[in-house]
């Protein structure tokens, strides 16, 4: 059996075990944000073009698929609801960034997003 320590990506939250749709040949991080596919319904990793902006999931391990097309990983530990730093959250698209709209986007869904500098302070986006 192993054991995650999730104690530096997140502060608190509700996790949940779920299937990913994972690309070929394609790891995953953990803090990897998830996201719900608009064509397959399936959980991926998120991008703005071919995901919904509903419900959110942030990846707490890493997860891999080395096969040569895209792959469903069973079991896969998530956040769905809590509070994540800021400075673990990754985003695969690299046109997709963390703006103002995202973050509330992911509040709705139960996901507040703390910032590195307000860490200290307590305060959630």
């Amino acid at each position: 059996m192993t054991t995650i320590n999730n104690s530096n990506l997140y502060y608190s939250g509700n996790c949940d075990d779920v299937s990913i749709n994972v690309a070929a040949n394609t790891t995953l991080e953990p803090g990897t944000l998830l996201g719900i596919d608009k064509t397959s319904g399936k959980i991926r990793a998120y991008d703005s073009t071919n995901c919904t902006a509903d419900d959110f999931y942030v990846l707490l391990h890493q997860v891999k698929n080395t096969t040569g097309s895209a792959a469903d990983v069973t079991m896969c530990r998530v956040l769905d609801g809590g509070d994540i730093k800021a400075s673990n959250l990754i985003l695969v698209d690299d046109s997709d960034t963390l703006t103002t709209a995202l973050i509330a986007q992911l509040k709705s869904s139960g996901i507040r997003v703390v910032k590195v500098s307000e860490e200290t302070k307590g305060d959630i986006l």
